[in-house]
C-alpha cells in the first residue's frame, strides 16, 4: 500500500498498492472493489479531484521508460491520459489545482521541476525549478501559494587541532 484517499462523500477510500491495483474500499460494507489494475503506479500519485469525481494517478511504462499521468472517474471506468513525464521517469508528486483547471506534478532529474498540465489534458508549462530535491508539496486553498519541503544537503569538513591535548582535558575532567 502506498497512498489513500478519501472519497468526496467520507463513506468509502482509496487504496494505492503501487505494484497491481487501485482499490475502492466501502467503509458501510466493508467491500473492495477493483478500479484499475497495473504492475507500475507511480507510488505517491493518488489524488481526489476537487469535485469529487475523478482520480488522478501516475502510471510506469517500462518499455518507454516514462510515466503517464491519468484521470479514472471515481467509480472506476475509463481512464483519460494527461501527459506523460517531461525530464524524469517518474511522477515525484501529483496535485490537481483546488479549482480542478490545472494538475500540478514534479518532477525530480537534477533537483525538481514543477509542471503544470490542464486537466483536460494537453502540453505541460514548466512553472518552477529548483536544484534541490522537494520531496513534497501542497497547494494552498485559494490557488494562488504553494508550500515545498525541500531536501538540502550541505558537507562541511572541520579540523581539530591538538586532539591529544583536548582528550585529555576532557578526560582529566571525568577522573
Amino acid at each position: 500500500l502506498s497512498d489513500l484517499e478519501w472519497s468526496a462523500d467520507g463513506k468509502s477510500f482509496y487504496c494505492l498498492f503501487f505494484k497491481d491495483r487501485l482499490v475502492k474500499h466501502d467503509l458501510e460494507s466493508g467491500e473492495d472493489k477493483v478500479l484499475y489494475e497495473h504492475t507500475h503506479f507511480n507510488r505517491l500519485v493518488l489524488n481526489r479531484s476537487p469535485d469529487g469525481k475523478s482520480l488522478l494517478l501516475g502510471v510506469y511504462n517500462p518499455e518507454e521508460k516514462k510515466s503517464h499521468l491519468f484521470t479514472i472517474a471515481a467509480d472506476g471506468g475509463h481512464r483519460k491520459e494527461l501527459c506523460t513525464t517531461q525530464d524524469a521517469d517518474n511522477f515525484a508528486k501529483a496535485l490537481w489545482s483546488p479549482d480542478g483547471q490545472y494538475v500540478y506534478f514534479t518532477e525530480r532529474q537534477g533537483g525538481t521541476n514543477l509542471w503544470r498540465v490542464p486537466s483536460e489534458g494537453g502540453t505541460p508549462q514548466k512553472i518552477w525549478h529548483s536544484e534541490n530535491r522537494a520531496e513534497v508539496f501542497s497547494i494552498h486553498p485559494d490557488g494562488n501559494q504553494m508550500a515545498f519541503a525541500i531536501r538540502e544537503r550541505t558537507t562541511e569538513i572541520r579540523v581539530i587541532q591538538n586532539l591529544g591535548t583536548a582528550l585529555s582535558k576532557v578526560f582529566k575532567k571525568n577522573e
